[in-house]
């Protein structure tokens, strides 16, 4: 952790004569609300004119997306254009990463927002031929929204703060697509059913380089504020994810790469199979409360959180909030989505492309 932030310390004071070019790739598909104002978002940030582009891959819109951002190339030569057919969020990323001209790929999603400095932190860790993935602070813009969004909030703040640990440990292994980073050299295409947050560190990992987390590189996501969003959102996020862990392009083989793998699964998976383990305890409960009192403890303790998600569920519907309560339906929610998640892996349920749903 020491050696980390000396690193850390050096490339915040040392003058940069040379900054890596980046090419910025982001996939969309009927953004015409937003894409104008990302791509202002995009283009303002800090950074050298000359070692910038904005690629942006266009997954079968629809709208007047396609017109705009041609309309904003026309103005600016570092706003590039590809138009694909529906194929998917993913199958977009890769075509756009193969397209990309600069040695530096930073993902960006369209309804994302940054810091200026934020492409100034992340590059400045490229200086370092060690590092070969880097992944920025998320932070999320409507915790106010509803209580699915407030705890929302509260679970990406966590998921940060685990990040930043695993990132001075030195065995990060994971990071957020709209904040995710990596050099061009790394990469290989790989199959769009699966997750480009898992793939793409894996492979860094798998080539010998180090991944970090730059918490001073900062981008804002608005998340979904109702429950059928939020379930939609995170099944796609889990399902997706554990196709690409039990892949051969997303595994991390134990032996070689011990922490790395421990970091994952005991991160990712275990958290993912909380609702296993819930029913487990509920179902063993039942069956046990007549042996020993900690059992029947345990029962009235489920069916106490269970009245709880219940209360949290009724005030969410007249547009209300009490702590614990919104609280327990939340975290309700968040574990029928990994569950469902699951229910897809093993189903073989494989999710291309989507729409979000609020």
């Amino acid at each position: 952790m020491k050696l980390l932030s000396i690193l850390k310390s050096k490339n915040g004071s040392r003058q940069v004569k040379s900054w890596p070019s980046i090419s910025i790739v982001m996939a969309v598909h009927n953004e015409a609300s937003v894409i104008e104002d990302s791509l202002t978002d995009l283009l303002a940030m800090d950074y050298p004119h000359g070692e910038l582009e904005v690629v942006v891959v266009s997954d079968g819109s629809t709208d007047a997306t396609n017109e705009i951002v041609r309309s904003i190339s026309s103005k600016d030569s570092r706003v590039r254009l590809i138009e694909l057919q529906r194929s998917g969020q993913t199958a977009a990323i890769i075509q756009g990463v193969l397209a990309a001209r600069y040695e530096v790929i930073v993902r960006s999603d369209a309804d994302t927002r940054h810091d200026k400095d934020f492409l100034i932190h992340i590059a400045k860790h490229y200086l370092d031929p060690r590092i070969g993935c880097v992944g920025g602070e998320l932070k999320i813009r409507n915790t106010s929204a509803s209580g699915i969004s407030q705890s929302e909030g509260i679970y990406w703040r966590y998921e940060m703060l685990l990040r930043r640990l695993e990132s001075d440990a030195g065995v990060l292994s994971t990071t957020s697509g709209a904040v995710m980073s990596f050099r061009r050299e790394i990469f290989e295409p790989f199959s769009p059913d699966c997750s480009e947050d898992v793939v793409i560190p894996k492979l860094a990992i798998k080539k010998g380089y180090v991944m970090v987390h730059e918490p001073r590189a900062v981008a804002y996501e608005v998340m979904p504020s109702s429950a059928r969003g939020e379930v939609n959102a995170r099944r796609r996020m889990v399902s997706r994810a554990l196709r690409a862990l039990f892949s051969d392009e997303g595994s991390i083989n134990p032996l070689r790469h011990p922490l790395h793998w421990w970091a994952v699964f005991s991160h990712k998976v275990l958290r993912w199979m909380t609702p296993v383990f819930l029913i487990l305890s509920f179902v063993s409960s039942i069956g046990l409360r007549s042996h020993k009192k900690i059992y029947s403890l345990a029962l009235w303790l489920h069916l106490v959180y269970f009245s709880m998600s219940l209360c949290g569920f009724l005030l969410e519907k007249v547009g209300k909030r009490v702590g614990l309560l919104s609280a327990a339906y939340s975290f309700f929610v968040a574990n029928l989505a990994f569950l469902l998640g699951w229910k897809d892996l093993l189903l073989g349920r494989k999710i291309r492309t989507y729409s979000s749903v609020e």
